[in-house]
């Protein structure tokens, strides 16, 4: 049986977050939503360092890492 992640480590923010936030920060970065979306999630602008990070990550594939 699976575990059930409600949370993940988020190397961006370098704190614990909602997966569901996590999949729409991958979103963003995968420029299929606009960021202003999450405007009120993240204080802080999506930079390329942070793209390169996101798109590293393996969380991407497998969220309980």
């Amino acid at each position: 049986m699976s575990d059930v992640i409600d949370e993940v480590l988020c190397p961006i923010t370098g704190s614990i977050i909602d997966i569901g936030l996590c999949c729409d920060i991958q979103d963003v970065i995968d420029d299929m939503i606009k960021e202003d979306i999450l405007k009120n999630d993240l204080d802080f602008t999506l930079t390329s360092l942070h793209k390169g990070i996101c798109k590293n990550c393996k969380k991407r594939i497998d969220p309980s890492l």
